[in-house]
């Protein structure tokens, strides 16, 4: 399974000279993702540049209606099937591509937000709801999207995963240089608790969004599952990958054990025979202070 999503999103630049630098590098980073989806851009700059700037163009059509030789070129492999949803002016698309030798589909639910695939896992006869999701920069259509979330949640099999970009923190320690809004994290832990998911620890750094001038980061992009995933992918693990064209760094969720953890802690049963040890364990756990999700807090104390 693989999501891709294309950003043609810019934020308020103060000089004029800089505004004109970033179209360019926008512009090129756009020719780039049209190059890993098999679709040449290089003749159309002048369509791009003027997307870009909200000058109105027709090519983000074009380009959201892919071709499935198109895909196949992305994919690296002749089987492949996929799905989608289109781009929609400056807002980025959505696609998921599976192995159809591993992965059928069985029903599909989308809106320009999330796409929803419901399927079975061949090998292992196991039905699964992935929902790939790119939510709003506005919180109030955020907040609308975990409500439609929610219905999805409920009319889900036993095993789902909700994965993408979610375009939100959980805790003030996700989130640097950039401003934390702690009611529009409530509304998310709380959709996240009333879903019944958990989140994987993700290995390989603390953030997976970087802005362009590298002076902001956050962790919006994330992987969610319910108990009956990590029931069955007990060992399955979340690793941010390098960087590359896009300012948000790729996450692989891997059901293949792997360990990118540190060095597991040892404790020697004659350590409770020392004077005094119960005591220091229960002062040093007393110390300990945070505020946020109960599952965000037992991760940080076990640290």
């Amino acid at each position: 399974m693989a999501a891709i999503e294309e950003d043609l999103q810019t934020g308020p630049i103060p000089g004029i000279g800089e505004e004109v630098s970033d179209v360019v590098k926008e512009t090129e980073d756009m020719i780039k993702v049209g190059e890993k989806l098999g679709v040449s851009l290089e003749n159309h700059r002048s369509e791009v540049k003027a997307i870009i700037e909200g000058e109105g163009g027709q090519l983000e059509t074009k380009v959201s209606e892919i071709a499935p030789w198109r895909v196949n070129r992305f994919w690296g492999r002749s089987a492949c099937e996929f799905d989608s949803v289109d781009a929609v002016g400056h807002s980025r698309g959505i696609l998921s591509i599976w192995d159809p030798s591993y992965f059928g589909l069985v029903s599909s639910r989308k809106n320009h937000r999330f796409l929803a695939i419901n399927g079975v896992i061949k090998p292992l006869g196991v039905l699964i709801t992935i929902v790939n999701i790119y939510a709003s920069n506005d919180p109030v259509e955020r907040k609308e999207l975990w409500i439609e979330l929610l219905e999805i949640r409920r009319l889900a099999g036993d095993v789902c995963i909700f994965l993408g970009d979610f375009n939100e923190v959980r805790e003030p320690g996700e989130r640097l240089n950039y401003e934390f809004v702690a009611s529009n994290a409530t509304a998310f832990n709380s959709f996240i608790s009333e879903a019944e998911l958990m989140e994987f620890q993700m290995g390989g750094g603390l953030f997976n969004y970087i802005s362009d001038k590298g002076d902001k980061f956050s962790k919006i992009d994330r992987v969610l599952v319910c108990k009956e995933f990590m029931g069955k992918w007990p060992l399955a693990s979340l690793t941010l990958l390098a960087k590359d064209c896009s300012d948000h760094r790729p996450l692989l969720l891997s059901s293949v054990a792997s360990d990118f953890g540190h060095i597991p802690f040892r404790f020697y049963n004659s350590w409770l025979e020392l004077e005094g040890f119960e005591e220091f364990i229960r002062a040093h756990c007393s110390l300990f202070r945070f505020s946020g999700p109960a599952d965000l807090e037992m991760t940080t104390k076990l640290k």
